[in-house]
């Protein structure tokens, strides 16, 4: 009797045990069959904006200068020491002077500027010499992309400025930059250091080329991008494309790989990529 009663109490806990168990297997299977992925899925990416057709235009290319007003020459001003018991300067290095300001107290005497301009160095010895950069020819300084550096190595003119190329630096700056010197002249009045945005429009020079605003470029490995989609936002890929010219808030540009029309793109996404990794332009 003992036999049986212990088989019988083996089978129960047997079938206690592995029903429940079996239960949350079958489950279980059943779970990851109604969430498995079907071999046929396909992921579509889309776009982060509204597409938007691109379209060829007239286009005026132009340059965008940015800069500051510089002088150009320097001008040694010198006195005699000899004759100073003592020497008190009334002026300071960077200090703004014109024809005719007293300069230096020597003794009993005052010794006076010749020059308008800035004071930029002073040097006491057998003589004392005062340097100033004058105000007699000055210059406008831009920095620019070294790649970029050959279209701005010319003469321009605007309305307002006449610009005579100079010269181009051979040293690239922490900013990657370079920089180009023209002498500068206007009717306006110029100030040292005073700030100048120059845009120079190539009116002679119009051409048809993709325009988009700047923000839908932007870079991919170094190199300027932008995303061609579907009308049904569906992602085509990234294209590589040159830029062509640079206007104030767009860029004129080719596709370096030809595409078929009509060219949808996403401008939403290229926002979003200057955003996290910098603007194509610094």
């Amino acid at each position: 009797m003992n036999k049986y009663l212990k088989s019988g109490i083996t089978v129960l806990l047997f079938l206690a045990l592995g029903i429940p168990t079996a239960f949350v297997i079958v489950t279980s299977i059943i779970q990851v069959q109604k969430y498995r992925v079907p071999s046929n899925f396909i992921a579509i990416e889309r776009s982060y904006g509204n597409p938007v057709l691109l379209e060829k235009r007239e286009f005026i290319p132009v340059l965008v200068l940015e800069g500051r007003i510089k002088a150009s020459e320097k001008h040694v001003l010198t006195y005699s020491s000899s004759s100073c018991s003592s020497a008190v300067f009334l002026a300071s290095i960077g200090d703004e002077i014109v024809i005719d300001q007293p300069l230096i107290h020597c003794g009993s005497k005052l010794l006076y500027s010749t020059v308008n301009g800035i004071i930029s160095n002073i040097v006491m010895g057998n003589n004392i010499s005062v340097t100033v950069d004058t105000f007699d020819n000055l210059i406008f300084e831009t920095y620019v992309q070294p790649e970029d550096v050959h279209r701005y190595q010319q003469n321009l003119e605007t309305q307002y400025y006449n610009l005579v190329y100079r010269n181009t630096s051979s040293v690239v700056d922490e900013r990657n930059l370079i920089s180009v010197v023209y002498k500068i002249t206007s009717s306006e009045a110029f100030y040292v250091n005073q700030k100048l945005e120059i845009v120079v429009d190539f009116i002679d020079q119009k051409m048809l080329e993709y325009v988009a605003i700047k923000e839908a470029i932007f870079l991919k490995s170094s190199k300027p991008y932008i995303r061609v989609v579907l009308e049904d936002r569906s992602v085509i890929g990234d294209y590589e494309v040159a830029i062509i010219s640079e206007g104030v808030n767009h860029y004129a540009f080719r596709f370096i790989d030809s595409l078929s029309e009509p060219i949808h793109i996403d401008i939403e996404y290229g926002v979003y990529m200057n955003r996290l990794y910098g603007d194509l332009i610094q």
